[in-house]
C-alpha cells in the first residue's frame, strides 16, 4: 500500500529533502550543481515557507512561497511569491504538485497574505487553481550606435559606476522608493535579495540629478559577442532616462547591441529616432486573490456589487460577497444576495486590472450583467501590471 504525506519542512532536512528535485528540475544535469555551493545560496531562503510530499518516505514533490511585498494598484500588501514547485519525475501526472501547492497556500494565508504570484512552468495548469496569467513584459534590442545622439546632450546630472554588491543598498532603496508608484511591483526582503550581491555578477549605473539625489538605477552585464544585457531600468525622470541612456551610449565601441528588459506599456522606439527597436516577449508571471477577506484597501473607484464567488482550491473563499469603494478604497464584506456569480479568476483579473469585465464570460469566467460591468470598469480601470522579481 502506497504511503502518502505531506510536511512543512525547514533547516537541514529542507536541504536533504528538496536538493534533488529543485535541481532536477530547474538545472542542467548531469551533474547536479555542488552540494555545499548550493546549500549556501538555498539558505538565503531561508524565510520561505516550503513543503515536501512523500510516498513511502521517500520526497518526491516539493513547493515553496517568499514573503515579498507587493503594489496593488497603489496599496502595499503582504504577498507569497511561490517558487521551486517540483516533482520527481517517477512521480508525475499522480497530483502531488496540487497537494504541495495547495498546502503552501493554505499556509500562505494563514501567515496574512491576501495575494499570491507565481511563474509557472505551464500557465494553464495554474489558471486551473485561481491564478491569472498578465501581460508580457518585453525584451528590446537596439544598435548601441543608434544611442549616438544622446551623447550631444546637456544633460543635468551625473551617473556613478558601481558593482551590485557596491551599490546594493542604493538599488534597493531606489526600489522600495519607486514601489508605491509601479502597480504589480513585488520585492524580496532584504535577507532573499541578498543573493544578488553575494553573486555580484551585475554592474549598477546610478543616475544622480544636479543635487546628488538618486533619480534612476540600471543593472547590466556585458556579453560575449558585443551585447550589453540590460536587466533593470528604472527611472523617476525624463532626464534620468537619457543620463542612463547616455551611459549606454557611451559603449559604442565596446558593444554592437543593447539589450533591455522592460514593462510591457514602455514604449522605447519612442526614445530616439532611428532606433531600430527589435522586441521579443518575456515570461509573464501570473497572480491571483489568496484570501477575498484580506484583499480590503485596495484603491478604486466608485461603485459597489455583490457575486457569488467560486474558488474550488482555496474554498474559504467562496461565497457571496459584497465589492464596495468607501473613500476611494475597497471594502469587502459578506453578503446575503448577488447580483451574479463569477469565479476567483475573474476577481483576480479585475484587481490587477488585466482583462476588460466583458472578457470574463469567454473564459468561462461569469458573465456580469451589462450594468454590473460599468461598475467594475469604474471600480476597477485596466492597468498593465509590473512585477520586478523573477523567481
Amino acid at each position: 500500500m502506497t504511503e502518502n504525506d505531506i510536511r512543512r519542512v525547514s533547516g537541514e532536512q529542507l536541504l536533504q529533502d528538496t536538493y534533488f528535485l529543485l535541481n532536477y528540475a530547474f538545472q542542467p544535469s548531469p551533474p547536479l550543481p555542488n552540494r555545499e555551493e548550493w546549500e549556501a545560496t538555498y539558505r538565503q531562503y531561508d524565510e520561505s515557507i516550503t513543503f515536501v510530499a512523500y510516498q513511502n518516505g521517500m520526497p518526491v514533490a516539493t513547493a515553496s512561497s517568499a514573503p515579498m511585498t507587493h503594489n496593488i494598484r497603489g496599496c502595499i500588501f503582504p504577498m507569497g511569491g511561490v517558487w521551486g514547485v517540483a516533482t520527481h519525475p517517477g512521480a508525475r501526472r499522480q497530483g502531488h504538485a496540487l497537494r504541495v501547492t495547495r498546502a503552501v497556500l493554505e499556509a500562505v494565508r494563514d501567515a496574512g497574505n491576501a495575494f499570491t504570484c507565481l511563474y509557472a512552468f505551464r500557465e494553464s495548469f495554474y489558471e486551473r487553481i485561481g491564478y491569472v496569467m498578465w501581460p508580457q513584459a518585453q525584451k528590446v534590442r537596439f544598435p548601441t550606435q543608434a544611442l549616438a545622439p544622446v551623447l550631444r546632450m546637456e544633460l543635468n546630472g551625473r551617473v556613478e559606476l558601481l558593482s551590485i554588491k557596491e551599490g546594493f543598498d542604493i538599488y534597493r532603496d531606489f526600489l522600495r522608493a519607486i514601489q508605491p508608484e509601479v502597480h504589480g511591483m513585488a520585492l524580496m526582503t532584504d535577507r532573499a535579495a541578498g543573493n544578488l550581491r553575494r553573486r555580484n555578477a551585475l554592474w549598477l549605473a546610478v543616475a544622480r540629478d544636479g543635487q546628488g539625489s538618486v533619480t534612476g538605477v540600471m543593472t547590466y552585464s556585458l556579453k560575449p559577442g558585443g551585447r550589453l544585457k540590460v536587466m533593470r531600468f528604472y527611472t523617476s525622470s525624463i532626464e534620468a532616462r537619457y543620463l542612463l541612456l547616455n551611459w549606454l551610449a557611451r559603449h559604442i565601441d565596446h558593444a554592437t547591441e543593447v539589450e533591455i528588459q522592460l514593462p510591457r506599456d514602455e514604449q522605447p522606439e519612442m526614445w530616439l529616432p532611428d532606433l531600430r527597436v527589435k522586441s521579443a516577449s518575456l515570461e509573464p508571471p501570473l497572480s491571483r486573490v489568496l484570501d477575498v477577506e484580506r484583499m480590503g484597501g485596495v484603491p478604486v473607484g466608485e461603485g459597489a456589487f455583490t457575486a457569488r464567488l467560486v474558488d474550488r482550491f482555496c474554498p474559504w473563499n467562496e461565497g457571496v460577497w459584497r465589492f464596495e469603494a468607501v473613500e476611494g478604497r475597497l471594502h469587502v464584506t459578506r453578503a446575503a444576495a448577488a447580483d451574479f456569480e463569477m469565479t476567483i479568476q475573474a476577481l483576480s483579473s479585475l484587481v490587477y486590472g488585466i482583462r476588460d469585465p466583458q472578457e470574463l464570460r469567454f473564459h468561462g469566467w461569469g458573465e456580469p450583467p451589462q450594468d454590473v460591468q460599468a461598475i467594475m470598469r469604474r471600480m476597477f480601470p485596466v492597468r498593465t501590471p509590473w512585477h520586478h522579481e523573477v523567481y
